[in-house]
């Protein structure tokens, strides 16, 4: 087998530079939305939109079968790409993809609205708004599947831009009318119903650029359906732990401490997500790219994009946790108003999980890429378990703060074995690993944090302190990690890849 040429790995940094570019965009989003949903909806209504999300099949619940589903579409698809028969898309499980989708919408339609509302300490004057609000979510479902499907038939492809973009569309649409719609009428109801029509419109335009694209969608055999659902099996376990880790804190704090704790746990998650959606947009490019190389016996890649990835995802991510955790007291003020300040402390928390999981996000989408979903399950379960226990222990005798301390527990539990059975899989020494990604990027972020703690300790306002340690700790570890924290061919080969045409 030939090895890869110099095309794919500039294909790999555009998908990387395509999705830190979608979530980007996504970060800006939540910045401006959040506010204007907590202003126009109030903290109770915001809360009870919060919980539904966490039902959403793109980050809540019903993604657990979602993603599962369109992982294994990608892993056929960049198979089928790297033997050279990429005309042969998997489009036929886009329609499995499809299928499910509809029958998830219908089925939370109709049970949703009665077992939410008596799951959660839904306000009198809610209740109605509530339940038919949750009855449309199930539209939103639906057309959240469908768009999922595209998306792994063009990540199979390698084609992750047009996926982010199709991803980026979705977004605008939906953050973009809810809040206007919350502004303006100030009603969940009416929220529903704008996230879930403009769901609709952009899954029917993703399915339409499809067809553009001249690619038709194939009706599945049974055993091209058993294989997908088999491997997505497999995936929705490992999935089944992010979406626990995503979801669970809002969900144990609408329970304990009714909605209006949710939207403190909203705001700090907010915080936490835009450090998550950095470690994302880094690291999931490994997720279409391992399959390729593995299929092309391209091992000495496999390797490289473990340790090099891992590295980029590092620098890239802990500066934003660091300034998150420093920061977040102005943060707050300056974004959501004062009033919400006690989301402070738990946005410090909730940051260290993604700082924790930053060194091993590459290894473990590797794996899944690689078709060890399994692997990476077992070893996530026991931590979601501890993190469930420690969770509802914590939030009963800390308070608020505990159902991150939780999630923070969970995972110190399967860091350690997750990232040994990704050093193994592509025969990686760990003192190279730990010397590469975990101790070179450490003296950028201590200069950064010394920058930062100096300027909060100032008499300086919000908006001041928030911009002035933020820009400064930020410019001197782009100082400091130019020259310490990446090898210096690392920017030299970006650089390259960047001229050099496709």
């Amino acid at each position: 087998m030939t090895q890869p040429e110099q095309p794919y790995r500039r294909r790999v940094v555009l998908n990387t530079l395509s999705a830190g570019v979608s979530t980007s965009w996504a970060i800006v989003l939540a910045i401006i939305t959040v506010p204007i949903m907590v202003r126009g909806l109030g903290s109770d209504a915001f809360g009870l939109w919060v919980l539904l999300q966490t039902f959403s099949a793109i980050t809540g619940w019903w993604s657990i079968v979602s993603l599962a589903l369109g992982l294994a579409g990608t892993r056929r698809g960049a198979t089928r790409a790297a033997a050279d028969t990429a005309a042969k898309l998997p489009t036929d499980d886009l329609a499995v993809v499809a299928a499910v989708g509809v029958v998830a919408g219908v089925l939370f339609s109709l049970v949703g609205p009665a077992a939410l509302t008596a799951v959660f300490d839904v306000p009198d004057d809610l209740i109605d708004s509530f339940k038919l609000a949750t009855a449309l979510f199930g539209v939103q479902i639906i057309g959240e599947f469908l768009v999922v499907g595209v998306q792994a038939v063009l990540e199979g492809d390698q084609r992750v831009d047009l996926a982010r973009g199709i991803d980026v569309v979705r977004r605008t649409l939906v953050l973009g009318a809810g809040a206007a719609v919350a502004l303006t009428s100030g009603s969940l109801t009416a929220v529903a119903a704008a996230s879930a029509a403009t769901t609709t419109v952009a899954a029917l335009g993703a399915g339409a650029y499809l067809a553009r694209r001249g690619i038709e969608v194939l009706a599945p055999t049974r055993s091209q359906t058993g294989d997908l659902l088999r491997y997505a099996r497999s995936v929705g376990g490992v999935n089944a732990a992010g979406v626990l880790h995503r979801t669970m804190d809002r969900v144990i704090a609408g329970i304990v401490f009714g909605p209006q704790a949710v939207t403190l746990v909203e705001i700090a998650t907010q915080i936490q997500n835009a450090s998550a959606a950095i470690l994302s947009a880094s690291s999931y490019t490994a997720l279409s790219a391992s399959p390729f190389l593995r299929a092309r016996q391209a091992e000495r890649q496999l390797r490289e994009l473990l340790l090099t990835g891992s590295r980029y995802a590092v620098v890239a991510t802990w500066p934003v946790v660091a300034s998150s955790a420093v920061l977040a007291g102005p943060l707050i003020a300056v974004w959501v108003g004062s009033a919400y300040e006690e989301a402070a402390g738990l946005t410090a928390i909730a940051v260290l999980y993604v700082g924790a999981a930053a060194p091993v996000q590459v290894g473990s989408n590797l794996l899944q890429g690689l078709g060890r979903a399994k692997t990476v399950f077992h070893i996530t379960a026991v931590g979601v378990v501890v993190n469930l226990v420690a969770s509802l222990l914590l939030a009963n005798t800390v308070g608020l703060v505990g159902v991150f301390l939780g999630t923070l527990c969970g995972t110190l539990v399967w860091l350690p074995t997750l990232t040994r059975a990704s050093l193994q899989e592509t025969e990686t020494d760990l003192a190279a690993f730990l010397a590469d990604v975990v101790w070179r990027p450490l003296t950028p972020i201590v200069a950064l944090l010394v920058v930062e703690v100096a300027v909060l300790a100032a008499p300086l306002g919000n908006l001041a302190t928030l911009l002035l340690g933020g820009g400064a700790g930020l410019a001197v570890y782009a100082v400091v990690v130019s020259r310490s924290g990446l090898r210096p061919a690392d920017l030299r080969q970006l650089f390259a890849l960047a001229r050099r045409p496709s």
